[in-house]
């Protein structure tokens, strides 16, 4: 139990000093975008877990602008917009 909270102490401190946790091509993923993308998950796998996870889905995300922009994919907003009004009857609204 003692060395389990000494590693969650080091990982929580390494996350205050270290900004960059993962390199996917030209993409940095921060400490603070990591803890973000937890916070959408609420820690509902446990700590460890939940910021694998959301480590995994960050580089996911990263892999696939990767892939879109190495073979020239692009989507504009009206195919996006179509797409939300066809799969979920919803219309986006400007931010």
């Amino acid at each position: 139990m003692k060395k389990i909270f000494i590693l969650m102490f080091l990982l929580i401190i390494s996350f205050c000093f270290a900004d960059i946790v993962a390199e996917v091509g030209p993409f940095m993923i921060t400490s603070e975008q990591l803890l973000e993308k937890m916070k959408i998950y609420d820690y509902e796998y446990g700590f460890y877990e939940t910021q694998k996870k959301a480590l995994k889905d960050l580089i996911n995300d990263d892999l696939l602008l990767l892939y879109a922009q190495q073979n020239g994919i692009t989507v504009d907003k009206n195919e996006v917009e179509s797409f939300f009004i066809e799969k979920l009857g919803v219309v986006l609204r400007e931010l």
